[in-house]
């Protein structure tokens, strides 16, 4: 599966990529994966975009494909273009430093569509959304989930773009009632959701893939506009999900508290309220305890992620604050929810 998968792949052609090695300042050093986390805030880390010269550093060059975290964004993960499996090589930018990435045999899962590339305690997972895509025929951009991993420190989802050429099919007969069905054209166009994403550069020097509209879009807005007249505002982290009756997020709600602890570590004047809300299902007093159970949850995982707790305060409103009716189930699931109200930017 992975030859055939590599056996198809070429040369990046993004625009904003094209530089002259020789003649690049920026081209960061190829690195031991121990030596590159060095100093790094394991929790916040993301692979970071690259330029073509980083890329052939460890490539060479010749063809490669390559993951973006949007569609016309720089490549944060490149392969080589190689017919045979175990001669794969691959590149990844943590911490500064490039990371030679090997393919790591025997260990995808036990997922036959899962492709490995790790180097030490750094493993990158690249599967598709859909079945059978990495044969190389099924279109030249395909959307993928690309999982980061450190070691037992870090494992975190990313969902962006694969691009790797089709290899030539084998000539059939053209069969037009279904090419141009929509189901088979959504299968072959990128989603929206997708590329509505963008990759925001903080005033750290960090970076943070957020929807382009979305909430984190909006506290960065809020945080950043100092002339504005309003000094407090609440935010509802819209990607948070809970258990039923429990305080702890699912493993889905990891990507939005990491995008939400590398804004507030790179605001450090900003305080926040994190509340806890809930529908009006129980008793008042459990949802009270309820909902400030889980704002505290919320509250430590930003601390793990490198936020001063000092920051920070956790209140559980209950059924106090409700933002839709609870006479039905819509309702009742948006008055479950998470707050940050920032009262201090």
């Amino acid at each position: 599966m992975a030859a055939l998968f590599l056996a198809s792949c070429s040369e990046s052609d993004a625009p904003d990529d094209e530089t002259t090695p020789a003649r690049s300042p920026e081209i960061s050093r190829i690195l031991p994966a121990e030596d590159a986390l060095v100093g790094a805030n394991i929790s916040t880390l993301d692979p970071a975009t690259m330029n073509d010269a980083e890329i052939r550093k460890v490539l060479g060059p010749s063809s490669h494909c390559v993951f973006r975290y949007t569609s016309s964004g720089k490549p944060v993960l490149a392969l080589t273009n190689s017919a045979a499996a175990r001669q794969a090589t691959g590149v990844v930018k943590v911490n500064g430093g490039l990371l030679r990435l090997q393919l790591e045999r025997g260990r995808a899962g036990g997922s036959g569509d899962a492709f490995v590339m790790a180097a030490g305690p750094v493993r990158a997972v690249l599967t598709p959304l859909a079945a059978n895509e990495l044969d190389g025929r099924v279109s030249k951009r395909r959307e993928m989930n690309l999982v980061f991993e450190i070691d037992t420190r870090l494992n975190v989802g990313y969902r962006g773009y694969f691009e790797c050429p089709a290899a030539p099919a084998p000539p059939v007969v053209p069969a037009a009632s279904k090419e141009t069905t929509p189901e088979r054209q959504a299968k072959m166009e990128p989603t929206a959701a997708v590329d509505d994403d963008v990759v925001k550069r903080l005033p750290n020097g960090l970076e943070v893939r957020i929807p382009r509209s979305g909430v984190e879009a909006q506290l960065v807005t809020f945080i950043e506009n100092e002339a504005g007249p309003a000094k407090t505002a609440s935010f509802d982290l819209n990607r948070l999900t809970f258990e039923k009756g429990k305080s702890e997020t699912l493993p889905s709600s990891k990507e939005q508290l990491r995008s939400i602890a590398k804004i507030l570590v790179a605001y450090p004047k900003v305080t926040a309220i994190i509340g806890g809300h809930t529908d009006d299902l129980g008793s008042a007093d459990r949802n009270r305890r309820l909902s400030h159970a889980r704002a505290m949850f919320i509250l430590r995982e930003l601390s793990q992620m490198g936020v001063d707790s000092s920051r920070l305060e956790a209140k559980g409103y209950g059924e106090d604050r409700p933002v839709a009716s609870n006479d039905t189930e819509e309702g009742r699931a948006k008055n479950r929810r998470i707050s940050l109200e920032v009262t201090q930017k």
